[in-house]
């Protein structure tokens, strides 16, 4: 007699709580806030993962972010284009919170450990989303949930081609590390621009982080 074996349940359980948002006594550091339990603990803990500015342009452009972005969201209508790119940013930036915070994992998180500062396991991040890159950015397009090319009427796909070529432009005149994680140019104060992307559906890790390629 065959018996069905349970599902294996991951040893932690991690959501995402808020986040990104810019610390206002350090606008170069954003951070997003996690929520933690092991199987083992008694409770779960809330955790603060830091990066800086520099990090997360480094990040990306080892992935080359804003170019593959731009041309996964090429086909769609103009009035999505530009929310589904700020999207992609602010999911990029969680996803890079959340594989910097399972490195920690890896290397074996305490219970007491409320916070993983900025200056931690920056290069072993930087390795990782190098290792990685082709999961990170199918994970990155699963959470989008981009409409398929052929889900797109034709016309809209005639009309984003009409706008495209000024927008990219546009966009391609700005190099990655001119823009701030929140969102503005270099130089230009908060108070000058709205919040960082507030109204972004968060990233959620069900049940599991999300797989990383051998990184051994």
């Amino acid at each position: 007699m065959v018996t069905a074996s349970s599902p294996t349940v991951p040893p932690y359980r991690v959501t995402l709580f808020f986040g990104p948002e810019v610390r206002d006594t350090s606008p170069d550091i954003v951070y997003c806030v996690f929520n933690v339990k092991k199987r083992s603990w008694k409770g779960g803990i809330q955790l603060v993962v830091e990066m800086t500015q520099d990090q997360v342009a480094r990040c990306q452009q080892i992935l080359q972010f804003e170019p593959w972005l731009r041309n996964a969201l090429r086909h769609l209508p103009c009035e999505e284009y530009d929310e589904y790119v700020q999207r992609g940013r602010t999911v990029c930036l969680q996803s890079l919170c959340q594989t910097k915070l399972q490195l920690a994992i890896h290397e074996g998180l305490k219970q007491e450990t409320i916070l993983l500062s900025h200056d931690s396991f920056s290069h072993a991040l930087e390795r990782a989303i190098g290792l990685s890159g082709p999961s990170f950015k199918e994970h990155l397009l699963a959470e989008l949930d981009v409409p398929a090319r052929e889900d797109v009427a034709e016309e809209h796909v005639a009309e984003r081609s009409l706008c495209s070529e000024a927008r990219d432009a546009r966009e391609s005149g700005s190099a990655i590390t001119s823009t701030r994680i929140d969102g503005r140019p270099a130089g230009q104060t908060r108070d000058s621009v709205a919040p960082w992307s507030p109204h972004l559906r968060p990233l959620v890790a069900r049940g599991a982080l999300w797989p990383f390629d051998d990184l051994s």
